[in-house]
C-alpha cells in the first residue's frame, strides 16, 4: 500500500467515524423529515404492540422523555432515554414513574425541571390529574412536588408547555369553559400566576387541548375534536400569533391529519422539527415528526 493509500484510507474512516458519531447523537440516527411526516425513531422509541405519546427533548438533545401507553390507555408510564458516548441508552421507565399514570412531559428551556401530568392526587375531583415536577440536582433528580398556584385545581389538567417568556399553556376542564376542555394561559406576576381562558377563536371545539406554544409564542399548535358525521376525531390546528391576538385556527389538513387521530404535538429544541402521535387502526399509536417550515407556510395561505 502506497503512502497515499494509507492516507486515503485514514481521512476515510476518521469522516465515516465522525458522520456515524453525528448519526448516532441526533435523533437517534433518523434522517430527518423533509417533505411528509414520518414514523419517528421506528422500532427504539416507536414501537408496535404500545402507544407513544408526548415527549421532549432536554435543550442540549441529550435526554429524551416520552408517554408511553398499553393499548387500552390503562397503564401509562414515562420512558426515558439518554445519550452516553455517542449512544442512546435503552429507553426505560423513568424511576419517578414506576408509580401511578404518569404522561406528557415537558422539560423547562434550561432544562433543570421536568414537568408532568400524574393522577397520584386522590383529591382530585375530575379523573385525579395534576401538573408536578421534578428538579434536577448535582445528585440526580428529585422527587415529585406538585405545582404551586393555582394552575392546578380540583378539575383535570392537561399538557403543560411554557415558552421562554415563562408563560404557561395548559389545557383544563375546570368549569367556566367553552367547551368539555379549553386552553389556557397562565401568565406570571411576581412569584403569582393570572390564568386566563384564549376564548375565541381557539377555544371553539368540543374539545380543545394538546397547546404546543412555540418558544417565542409565535404560533400555536394544538388539539381539537369537533362533531363530523356523528363521529368524533382528533386533528391537529394552528393558530398563530398577530400583535397579541390568535388567529382563527386552520385544520393542518393533509401535511399532518389523516383519517385516523393525530394529537399531542410537541417541538424539538431547535424549533425545526414538530412531532406528534397518530393513533392508528389497532389501537397502534406511534410518533410522527415533519419540519416546521411546512406548517408554519399555512400562515399566508
Amino acid at each position: 500500500m502506497t503512502k497515499h493509500s494509507v492516507l486515503f484510507l485514514i481521512f476515510f474512516l476518521v469522516i465515516n467515524y465522525t458522520f456515524s458519531q453525528e448519526k448516532n447523537s441526533s435523533y437517534f440516527g433518523e434522517n430527518p423529515p423533509l417533505e411528509k411526516a414520518k414514523i419517528f425513531a421506528p422500532e427504539f422509541i416507536s414501537q408496535v404492540g404500545r402507544i407513544e405519546g408526548r415527549g421532549s427533548f432536554s435543550p442540549d438533545g441529550k435526554e429524551f422523555f416520552f408517554t408511553v401507553s398499553d393499548l387500552n390507555f390503562r397503564d401509562q408510564k414515562i420512558f426515558f432515554t439518554v445519550l452516553k458516548d455517542g449512544q442512546w441508552t435503552q429507553p426505560d421507565t423513568a424511576e419517578f414513574s414506576k408509580e401511578y399514570a404518569n404522561w406528557e412531559p415537558f422539560f423547562s428551556s434550561n432544562g433543570k425541571k421536568l414537568y408532568f401530568t400524574s393522577n397520584r392526587n386522590p383529591d382530585t375531583l375530575s379523573n385525579h390529574k395534576d401538573f408536578y415536577y421534578i428538579t434536577r440536582t448535582e445528585s440526580g433528580w428529585t422527587k415529585p412536588k406538585m405545582l404551586e398556584g393555582d394552575i392546578n385545581s380540583l378539575y383535570t389538567e392537561l399538557f403543560f408547555c411554557q415558552s421562554k417568556k415563562g408563560n404557561v399553556y395548559f389545557s383544563s376542564a375546570r368549569p367556566g369553559g367553552r367547551g368539555n376542555t379549553d386552553i389556557y394561559v397562565a401568565k406570571e406576576d411576581k412569584g403569582s400566576y393570572s390564568i386566563e381562558n384564549l376564548g375565541n377563536p381557539v377555544n371553539n371545539f368540543l374539545y380543545d387541548w394538546d397547546p404546543c406554544i412555540a418558544p417565542d409564542e409565535s404560533y400555536m399548535v394544538f388539539t381539537a375534536v369537533r362533531l363530523l358525521r356523528a363521529r368524533k376525531k382528533t386533528d391537529l390546528y394552528i393558530t398563530f400569533n398577530e400583535g397579541g391576538k390568535w388567529t382563527r385556527p386552520k385544520n393542518l389538513g393533509k401535511i399532518i391529519n389523516s383519517r385516523q387521530n393525530e394529537y399531542a404535538p410537541f417541538l424539538s429544541p431547535d424549533g425545526k422539527y414538530l412531532f406528534f402521535s397518530r393513533l392508528g387502526k389497532g389501537s397502534n399509536g406511534d410518533i410522527y415528526w415533519i419540519n416546521t417550515e411546512k406548517i408554519k407556510q399555512l400562515k399566508n395561505s
